[in-house]
């Protein structure tokens, strides 16, 4: 269909990577299986045009070695928290979206 095809043409797939900066609206396929990932969150998102970023667990491999989706100093926060996301358990998937953004940072919520 057109919607997967929309989705497999925009996955980004991560293996062995850290310090990147993760990119509104791109979806990531994650493998673990070779080290421990960390990826950092944008700065640049919107609430009104509804910026998301989707992270598939290939073959469930973030409960062995984790995946880490770390904040931009004090700019970024997750689901209102100061500290970061570490994905270390076995689930298929999940979504950040931008809820809120204001002068002095943007907030996302875990979906």
């Amino acid at each position: 269909s057109v919607a997967l095809n929309r989705d497999l043409n925009r996955a980004i797939y991560l293996r062995e990577t850290n310090g990147g900066v993760l990119q509104a609206g791109a979806k990531y396929s994650i493998w673990t299986g070779g080290g421990a990932i960390t990826m950092y969150l944008p700065l640049k998102a919107d609430t009104s045009v509804g910026d998301r970023i989707e992270f598939v667990n290939l073959q469930l491999t973030w409960p062995a070695t984790a995946f880490v989706v770390a904040r931009q100093e004090t700019s970024t926060f997750i689901h209102m928290s100061d500290t970061n996301l570490n994905c270390n358990m076995k689930v298929g998937g999940f979504a950040l979206e931008c809820v809120w953004k204001d002068a002095s940072g943007v907030w996302w919520n875990i979906v």
